[in-house]
């Protein structure tokens, strides 16, 4: 991937392995998000849906470690105001340029408490 629109490519990023949230209260809080592709203020986060999980990645002979064992994230479902841009990409694909919409999904570092592992 080559530089454009401000910042580098992101290097290290780990693989993760994502798990169902079946239980969990809804945050029910506004807050503002601000990122490269522009502002959305008071967006509404509501309840968590999916846990991710650091994993390593196998594929064929090509192993991938976990960078960051301990960056865990949960994902809220958010319900922000409609938003559109559209930014230039140049990566494997060639130069594209994409539509980018609304957030609908909030990603949060989280920490994982350690718990006991009942057996089968």
């Amino acid at each position: 991937m080559v530089k454009l629109g401000g910042h580098e490519p992101p290097e290290h990023l780990d693989h993760f392995l994502l798990y169902e949230v079946t239980a969990g209260s809804s945050v029910n809080m506004v807050v503002d998000l601000n990122d490269e592709f522009g502002d959305e203020p008071q967006v509404l986060v509501s309840s968590p849906f999916l846990f991710a999980n650091p994993v390593r990645k196998t594929h064929g002979s090509v192993v991938t470690e976990i960078v960051m064992p301990d960056a865990h994230l949960v994902f809220y479902n958010i319900f922000p105001e409609t938003f559109t841009t559209d930014v230039e990409v140049l990566n494997q694909f060639g130069l594209q340029t994409l539509e980018v919409g609304s957030s609908v999904v909030l990603g949060v570092p989280s920490e994982k408490t350690e718990w006991n592992v009942v057996p089968p």
